[in-house]
């Protein structure tokens, strides 16, 4: 797993980039910063889920921006997911076979959340929508 102090990219390491570019504090220790944004597309969030949220919950939380699509992703991960990152911004779960979303509660809990593209699953009901746009700072919802 590569961590970059700007995205995080478990399918490969960005050429010419090392795991030491994120500076060295005082005598010599390596200090990493948290990434802003992690590509966890095509399966890659399936298969790290449960390590990203709980071995390396400190660096999951400061991610602002999330690409989840084309993973098998349930509403109950969605929660699981927006639980424990409320200051999110923008999550890409297009393409992830969702037939439901979390409740509005949830939702309402993203404080930060400002784009949301849930388009290409297999949503059916219109509250899923108005659950989804409970979010406060949220201006641009793809659900088509």
């Amino acid at each position: 797993m590569v961590w970059h102090s700007q995205t995080l990219s478990l399918s490969h390491q960005v050429s010419g980039g090392s795991e030491s570019d994120d500076g060295e504090g005082q005598g010599g220790v390596q200090q990493r910063q948290a990434p802003q944004a992690a590509d966890l597309s095509r399966g890659l969030f399936s298969y790290y889920r449960l390590r990203l949220l709980e071995s390396h919950a400190e660096f999951f939380r400061k991610i602002l921006v999330l690409n989840i699509s084309q993973n098998p992703v349930t509403a109950y991960d969605l929660e699981r997911l927006f639980e424990a990152n409320p200051l999110i911004r923008k999550v890409d779960a297009c393409r992830c076979g969702l037939d439901s979303l979390p409740d509005q509660d949830i939702f309402r809990g993203l404080q930060h959340l400002k784009v949301l593209h849930l388009h290409r699953n297999h949503l059916k009901t219109w509250e899923d929508v108005q659950s989804a746009a409970a979010a406060s700072q949220l201006v641009w919802l793809t659900a088509f």
